[in-house]
């Protein structure tokens, strides 16, 4: 490929390397870097790349702006890109300008990039735990299982201030850190004080979901609710909403479906029933596809209150776990 050429020649010119790992490819960091990687606010997301773009073209644009540390290129299997990368720039000041400089640009004709500061969840969402562990035990058992650990978040129960909730956000001094902290526990199927503990991504700050939303996204009219939903978790790192099918009906109406919506890394009883019913699986689920979008990207999710119906509407005719 000719723009692999070009790729190299640029390797051998400034010493950047370039890794593939997994399915992403990483360009950087650059050979006379000295100290630690840039702070945490100096990565950009680039969504809406077109999928046959690659780092020949795409380095010299973000060189524009400053001296790139990084750049993360997601790759499909096949050796397409899958139309978005994560670019890490030396300072702050770089990265703001990325953002400002770089978004909306037309980098092909009829193409143009969007760009925000990137989400960099450094947060696990931890579940199952024993109510009546205190905060200090909780960081003991995680800075044992796992690396990186710098904080842990708790909150405790309204009606007896001894117990906790039953879960809590593990912070990590990095995303990496993280990563590696979310991909052990999950092959070890992790175990505290006998319990199995649930692991997963949590709900990153809701600003920064919305700003990835609208930078990830093609023309809206494009895409479904439940495109939209997909490219929003993929490009966030939030883990895909579960949806489980239920029947409704009444007296004088005729039977509906609906799903209900529960959204991991929120917290226990974050469940919401969409309020609108529908005649077909396909429709149910694009409703509570639309409503799990506009939750992730318009509200607080910590400081949401889902609907307190965690059950099934009284008239439910049944339910089942759909895929």
């Amino acid at each position: 490929m000719a723009c692999m050429k070009v790729l190299l020649d640029r390797m051998l010119r400034t010493g950047y390397n370039i890794v593939q790992e997994s399915r992403q490819r990483k360009f950087g960091p650059p050979p006379d870097w000295q100290g630690p990687p840039p702070a945490r606010g100096c990565e950009v997301f680039l969504g809406r790349i077109p999928r046959d773009l690659y780092e020949d073209e795409l380095v010299p644009v973000l060189e524009t702006v400053g001296k790139l540390y990084q750049l993360r290129l997601m790759m499909e299997h096949g050796g397409e890109t899958r139309g978005y990368a994560f670019a890490t720039y030396a300072t702050l000041a770089q990265g703001t300008d990325a953002v400002k400089k770089l978004n909306k640009l037309e980098i092909r004709p009829g193409r143009r990039i969007g760009v925000c500061i990137s989400v960099d969840n450094r947060r696990l969402f931890i579940g199952g735990l024993p109510k009546d562990k205190k905060r200090t035990e909780v960081m003991m058992a995680m800075s044992g299982a796992t690396e990186g650990m710098v904080d842990v978040k708790m909150s405790v129960c309204r009606w007896d201030k001894t117990l906790n909730r039953g879960y809590a956000f593990i912070e990590y001094g990095s995303h990496h850190a993280a990563a590696m902290a979310r991909k052990k526990l999950l092959r070890i199927n992790f175990q505290l004080w006998g319990r199995t503990i649930k692991v997963d991504w949590a709900i990153p700050e809701w600003h920064t979901v919305a700003a990835a939303a609208a930078a990830a996204l093609p023309e809206v009219a494009m895409l479904s609710w439940a495109g939209r939903l997909r490219m929003l978790c993929r490009t966030t790192g939030i883990s895909y909403p579960i949806f489980e099918l239920h029947a409704h009906s009444g007296p004088g109406m005729p039977a509906g479906l609906l799903y209900k919506v529960s959204i991991p890394g929120m917290g226990e009883g974050a469940s919401i029933f969409p309020a609108f019913l529908s005649s077909s699986e396909e429709g149910a689920r694009e409703v509570a596809c639309q409503h799990a979008y506009n939750i992730l990207t318009k509200a607080n999710p910590l400081r949401m209150c889902p609907a307190p119906a965690a059950t099934p509407p009284p008239s439910c005719l049944f339910q089942g776990l759909s895929t």
